[in-house]
Protein backbone atom coordinates (compact mmCIF):
# COMPACT_ATOMS: atom_id res chain seq x y z
CA UNK A 1 0.00 0.00 0.00
CA UNK A 2 1.08 3.97 -0.88
CA UNK A 3 -0.42 7.10 -0.20
CA UNK A 4 0.39 9.95 -2.38
CA UNK A 5 0.27 13.48 -1.18
CA UNK A 6 -3.08 14.02 -1.65
CA UNK A 7 -3.53 10.99 0.80
CA UNK A 8 -4.83 9.47 -1.57
CA UNK A 9 -4.10 5.41 -1.05
CA UNK A 10 -3.08 2.46 -3.53
CA UNK A 11 -3.05 -0.83 -3.76
CA UNK A 12 -1.40 -3.22 -6.30
CA UNK A 13 -2.99 -5.67 -7.01
CA UNK A 14 -3.83 -8.01 -9.91
CA UNK A 15 -7.35 -9.02 -11.93
CA UNK A 16 -7.05 -12.72 -10.22
CA UNK A 17 -8.10 -10.57 -6.97
CA UNK A 18 -10.21 -7.91 -8.57
CA UNK A 19 -12.00 -9.42 -11.56
CA UNK A 20 -12.67 -6.40 -13.25
CA UNK A 21 -11.59 -7.29 -16.70
CA UNK A 22 -10.69 -11.20 -17.99
CA UNK A 23 -7.11 -10.86 -20.31
CA UNK A 24 -6.77 -15.15 -20.36
CA UNK A 25 -4.84 -16.07 -23.67
CA UNK A 26 -5.14 -19.53 -23.06
CA UNK A 27 -7.49 -21.79 -24.40
CA UNK A 28 -10.06 -18.09 -24.70
CA UNK A 29 -11.57 -16.13 -27.73
CA UNK A 30 -7.99 -13.82 -26.97
CA UNK A 31 -5.78 -16.56 -27.67
CA UNK A 32 -3.41 -15.08 -30.25
CA UNK A 33 -2.55 -18.67 -31.92
CA UNK A 34 -6.49 -19.13 -32.14
CA UNK A 35 -6.28 -16.11 -34.22
CA UNK A 36 -3.40 -17.00 -36.53
CA UNK A 37 -5.63 -20.32 -37.24
CA UNK A 38 -8.63 -18.66 -37.89
CA UNK A 39 -7.34 -15.56 -40.08
CA UNK A 40 -5.00 -18.66 -41.80
CA UNK A 41 -8.31 -20.63 -42.40
CA UNK A 42 -10.30 -17.40 -43.93
CA UNK A 43 -7.82 -16.46 -46.24
CA UNK A 44 -6.11 -19.64 -47.65
CA UNK A 45 -7.86 -20.20 -51.20
CA UNK A 46 -7.04 -20.03 -54.44
CA UNK A 47 -5.40 -16.87 -55.03
CA UNK A 48 -3.50 -17.40 -51.76
CA UNK A 49 -2.97 -20.94 -51.11
CA UNK A 50 0.38 -20.98 -49.37
CA UNK A 51 -0.27 -17.87 -47.20
CA UNK A 52 -0.67 -17.31 -43.23
CA UNK A 53 -1.47 -15.33 -40.45
CA UNK A 54 1.48 -14.94 -37.74
CA UNK A 55 0.80 -12.48 -34.39
CA UNK A 56 2.98 -10.37 -32.80
CA UNK A 57 2.34 -11.00 -28.71
CA UNK A 58 3.77 -8.19 -27.87
CA UNK A 59 1.89 -5.83 -29.97
CA UNK A 60 -1.30 -8.08 -29.18
CA UNK A 61 -0.94 -7.90 -25.32
CA UNK A 62 0.05 -3.94 -25.87
CA UNK A 63 -3.89 -4.01 -27.71
CA UNK A 64 -5.74 -6.03 -25.10
CA UNK A 65 -3.69 -3.74 -22.58
CA UNK A 66 -5.25 -0.04 -24.34
CA UNK A 67 -8.55 -1.59 -24.70
CA UNK A 68 -8.71 -2.60 -20.67
CA UNK A 69 -7.25 1.25 -19.59
CA UNK A 70 -10.28 2.40 -21.66
CA UNK A 71 -13.06 0.05 -20.63
CA UNK A 72 -11.92 -0.01 -16.70
CA UNK A 73 -12.31 4.24 -17.32
CA UNK A 74 -15.93 3.78 -19.04
CA UNK A 75 -17.30 0.76 -16.91
CA UNK A 76 -15.72 0.01 -14.06
CA UNK A 77 -14.41 3.23 -12.26
CA UNK A 78 -17.89 5.60 -12.39
CA UNK A 79 -19.76 2.31 -10.73
CA UNK A 80 -17.47 1.80 -7.83
CA UNK A 81 -16.81 5.68 -7.22
CA UNK A 82 -19.02 5.70 -4.16
CA UNK A 83 -17.57 3.12 -2.64
CA UNK A 84 -14.26 5.15 -2.73
CA UNK A 85 -12.23 4.27 -5.61
CA UNK A 86 -10.72 6.87 -7.00
CA UNK A 87 -8.90 5.81 -10.14
CA UNK A 88 -7.55 2.86 -11.79
CA UNK A 89 -4.07 3.03 -13.54
CA UNK A 90 -3.68 -0.07 -15.86
CA UNK A 91 -0.03 -1.40 -15.54
CA UNK A 92 0.46 -5.08 -17.06
CA UNK A 93 0.13 -8.82 -18.09
CA UNK A 94 1.32 -11.26 -16.41
CA UNK A 95 1.72 -14.78 -18.40
CA UNK A 96 2.21 -17.92 -16.12
CA UNK A 97 5.61 -20.28 -17.47
CA UNK A 98 3.34 -22.93 -17.54
CA UNK A 99 -0.85 -22.67 -18.12
CA UNK A 100 -0.95 -25.60 -15.57
CA UNK A 101 -2.86 -24.11 -13.49
CA UNK A 102 -3.61 -20.79 -14.18
CA UNK A 103 -4.34 -17.89 -16.89
CA UNK A 104 -2.70 -14.64 -18.06
CA UNK A 105 -4.18 -11.67 -15.59
CA UNK A 106 -3.88 -8.26 -15.43
CA UNK A 107 -1.43 -6.44 -12.92
CA UNK A 108 -2.81 -2.76 -12.40
CA UNK A 109 -3.03 -0.03 -9.30
CA UNK A 110 -6.33 0.88 -7.57
CA UNK A 111 -5.97 4.52 -6.26
CA UNK A 112 -8.61 4.88 -3.36
CA UNK A 113 -10.30 8.74 -2.47
CA UNK A 114 -10.16 9.82 1.07
CA UNK A 115 -11.92 8.61 3.53
CA UNK A 116 -12.75 5.07 1.76
CA UNK A 117 -12.28 3.07 4.67
CA UNK A 118 -15.37 4.39 6.59
CA UNK A 119 -16.97 4.50 2.97
CA UNK A 120 -16.10 0.33 3.14
CA UNK A 121 -17.34 -0.51 6.40
CA UNK A 122 -20.22 1.10 6.03
CA UNK A 123 -20.96 -1.12 2.87
CA UNK A 124 -19.43 -4.00 4.15
CA UNK A 125 -22.45 -3.86 7.25
CA UNK A 126 -25.20 -3.47 4.61
CA UNK A 127 -23.52 -6.82 2.15
CA UNK A 128 -23.72 -8.61 5.56
CA UNK A 129 -27.42 -8.38 5.29
CA UNK A 130 -27.67 -9.84 2.15
CA UNK A 131 -26.95 -14.23 1.48
CA UNK A 132 -25.77 -13.30 -2.09
CA UNK A 133 -22.35 -11.62 -0.60
CA UNK A 134 -21.80 -14.43 1.91
CA UNK A 135 -22.32 -17.35 -0.88
CA UNK A 136 -19.57 -15.22 -3.16
CA UNK A 137 -17.33 -15.57 -0.59
CA UNK A 138 -18.04 -19.46 0.20
CA UNK A 139 -18.01 -20.47 -3.35
CA UNK A 140 -14.96 -18.22 -4.81
CA UNK A 141 -12.59 -17.28 -1.39
CA UNK A 142 -13.07 -20.58 0.56
CA UNK A 143 -11.26 -23.92 0.08
CA UNK A 144 -12.36 -26.88 -2.27
CA UNK A 145 -11.29 -30.07 -4.30
CA UNK A 146 -8.25 -28.76 -6.47
CA UNK A 147 -8.37 -25.18 -4.91
CA UNK A 148 -6.42 -24.13 -1.79
CA UNK A 149 -7.91 -20.36 -0.98
CA UNK A 150 -5.60 -17.60 0.33
CA UNK A 151 -8.21 -15.00 0.30
CA UNK A 152 -10.16 -13.75 3.09
CA UNK A 153 -12.85 -16.24 4.62
CA UNK A 154 -15.41 -13.70 5.75
CA UNK A 155 -16.75 -10.49 6.49
CA UNK A 156 -14.46 -9.87 9.54
CA UNK A 157 -11.05 -10.71 7.39
CA UNK A 158 -11.90 -8.44 4.61
CA UNK A 159 -13.06 -5.71 7.51
CA UNK A 160 -9.53 -6.57 9.37
CA UNK A 161 -7.59 -5.73 6.41
CA UNK A 162 -4.50 -7.62 7.67
CA UNK A 163 -3.52 -8.79 4.16
CA UNK A 164 -4.25 -5.40 2.20
CA UNK A 165 -4.01 -6.57 -1.38
CA UNK A 166 -6.48 -9.40 -1.23
CA UNK A 167 -8.54 -7.40 1.21
CA UNK A 168 -8.87 -4.34 -1.38
CA UNK A 169 -9.64 -7.00 -3.71
CA UNK A 170 -12.12 -9.15 -2.22
CA UNK A 171 -14.13 -5.40 -1.42
CA UNK A 172 -14.32 -3.74 -4.91
CA UNK A 173 -15.45 -7.45 -5.64
CA UNK A 174 -18.27 -7.13 -3.69
CA UNK A 175 -19.25 -4.03 -4.74
CA UNK A 176 -19.05 -5.25 -8.27
CA UNK A 177 -21.45 -8.21 -6.91
CA UNK A 178 -23.63 -5.16 -5.44
CA UNK A 179 -23.35 -3.42 -8.83
CA UNK A 180 -24.71 -6.31 -10.77
CA UNK A 181 -21.69 -6.07 -12.61
CA UNK A 182 -19.64 -9.24 -11.68
CA UNK A 183 -19.62 -10.19 -15.29
CA UNK A 184 -17.81 -7.13 -16.22
CA UNK A 185 -15.05 -9.23 -17.18
CA UNK A 186 -16.85 -11.44 -20.10
CA UNK A 187 -17.86 -8.13 -21.30
CA UNK A 188 -14.52 -6.96 -21.54
CA UNK A 189 -12.96 -10.20 -23.09
CA UNK A 190 -15.65 -10.53 -25.83
CA UNK A 191 -15.25 -6.90 -26.87
CA UNK A 192 -12.03 -6.88 -27.25
CA UNK A 193 -12.12 -10.23 -29.15
CA UNK A 194 -14.47 -8.99 -31.07
CA UNK A 195 -12.01 -5.73 -31.57
CA UNK A 196 -8.99 -7.48 -32.42
CA UNK A 197 -10.45 -9.80 -34.81
CA UNK A 198 -11.70 -6.81 -36.93
CA UNK A 199 -8.79 -4.12 -36.02
CA UNK A 200 -6.14 -5.55 -34.41
CA UNK A 201 -2.57 -4.54 -36.28
CA UNK A 202 -0.22 -6.98 -34.60
CA UNK A 203 -1.69 -9.66 -37.38
CA UNK A 204 0.40 -9.91 -40.83
CA UNK A 205 0.08 -12.29 -43.29
CA UNK A 206 3.03 -14.30 -44.80
CA UNK A 207 3.82 -16.63 -47.98
CA UNK A 208 5.13 -20.09 -46.90
CA UNK A 209 6.65 -20.23 -50.29
CA UNK A 210 8.32 -17.03 -50.47
CA UNK A 211 9.89 -16.76 -46.90
CA UNK A 212 11.25 -20.55 -46.47
CA UNK A 213 12.01 -21.01 -50.29
CA UNK A 214 14.09 -18.50 -51.44
CA UNK A 215 15.57 -19.16 -55.00
CA UNK A 216 13.46 -21.88 -55.89
CA UNK A 217 10.65 -20.58 -57.89
CA UNK A 218 7.96 -20.64 -55.64
CA UNK A 219 5.34 -18.16 -57.78
CA UNK A 220 5.44 -20.79 -60.42
CA UNK A 221 4.66 -23.22 -57.47
CA UNK A 222 1.53 -21.22 -56.65
CA UNK A 223 0.54 -21.10 -60.28
CA UNK A 224 1.05 -24.93 -60.31
CA UNK A 225 -1.24 -25.70 -57.59
CA UNK A 226 -3.44 -23.20 -58.51
CA UNK A 227 -4.12 -24.96 -61.95
CA UNK A 228 -6.59 -27.86 -61.14
CA UNK A 229 -5.90 -30.25 -64.56
CA UNK A 230 -1.76 -29.51 -64.23
CA UNK A 231 -1.19 -30.08 -60.75
CA UNK A 232 -3.46 -32.91 -60.79
CA UNK A 233 -1.88 -34.61 -63.63
CA UNK A 234 1.80 -33.80 -62.56
CA UNK A 235 0.90 -35.50 -59.03
CA UNK A 236 -0.54 -38.85 -60.73
CA UNK A 237 2.58 -38.96 -63.51
CA UNK A 238 4.71 -38.66 -60.11
CA UNK A 239 2.96 -40.88 -57.82
CA UNK A 240 3.35 -43.79 -60.50
CA UNK A 241 6.83 -42.82 -61.17
CA UNK A 242 7.84 -42.04 -57.89
CA UNK A 243 5.89 -43.32 -55.35
CA UNK A 244 4.37 -41.07 -52.73
CA UNK A 245 7.51 -40.09 -51.83
CA UNK A 246 6.04 -37.31 -49.56
CA UNK A 247 4.36 -38.94 -47.40
CA UNK A 248 5.51 -38.24 -44.00
CA UNK A 249 7.15 -34.86 -44.99
CA UNK A 250 7.36 -33.21 -41.74
CA UNK A 251 8.91 -30.08 -43.34
CA UNK A 252 5.52 -27.54 -42.91
CA UNK A 253 5.17 -28.72 -39.15
CA UNK A 254 9.41 -27.72 -38.55
CA UNK A 255 9.68 -24.79 -40.96
CA UNK A 256 6.23 -23.20 -39.85
CA UNK A 257 3.69 -22.03 -37.59
CA UNK A 258 1.20 -24.76 -36.09
CA UNK A 259 -1.77 -22.59 -37.62
CA UNK A 260 -1.30 -24.17 -41.18
CA UNK A 261 -0.88 -27.88 -40.51
CA UNK A 262 -4.11 -28.02 -42.24
CA UNK A 263 -2.39 -27.77 -45.19
CA UNK A 264 -0.37 -30.95 -44.41
CA UNK A 265 -3.33 -33.16 -45.23
CA UNK A 266 -3.88 -31.68 -48.69
CA UNK A 267 -1.87 -34.03 -51.00
CA UNK A 268 -1.16 -31.62 -53.60
CA UNK A 269 0.12 -29.71 -50.81
CA UNK A 270 2.20 -31.75 -49.61
CA UNK A 271 3.81 -32.91 -52.45
CA UNK A 272 5.04 -29.30 -53.25
CA UNK A 273 6.20 -28.98 -49.64
CA UNK A 274 8.73 -32.08 -50.11
CA UNK A 275 9.60 -30.49 -53.30
CA UNK A 276 10.76 -27.46 -51.36
CA UNK A 277 12.11 -29.26 -48.59
CA UNK A 278 14.29 -31.19 -51.08
CA UNK A 279 15.42 -27.70 -53.59
CA UNK A 280 13.16 -29.05 -56.73
CA UNK A 281 11.60 -26.54 -58.84
CA UNK A 282 8.78 -26.81 -60.95
CA UNK A 283 11.02 -28.33 -63.92
CA UNK A 284 12.70 -30.64 -61.95
CA UNK A 285 9.33 -32.13 -60.74
CA UNK A 286 8.01 -32.57 -64.52
CA UNK A 287 11.49 -34.20 -65.58
CA UNK A 288 10.85 -36.72 -62.36
CA UNK A 289 7.52 -37.16 -63.81
CA UNK A 290 8.44 -38.07 -67.31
Amino acid sequence: MQTNNNHIESFSISSNLFPCVFVGMYGTRLSPSDYEESMSECYADDEHPFSYFTVDRDKWELEIIDRACDFIDEHVVPILKKYGLDSIQVETIHSPKYYNFENDCMYFTVYMAEEWRTKMHEWLSKFRQEQKFSDYIHEHYHDHDGFWSFMPQNFDEIEAFGDEQRCIGAYLTLCLLNEDAIDLQDEFMNETADWLYENSSACSDKNVLDEYVGEVDGMKYQELYNNDYRVDELYHNLYEKQGRVWRGCDWLNSKVDNSITIYSKNEAMSMIFWAVQNGLTVSDLYELAA
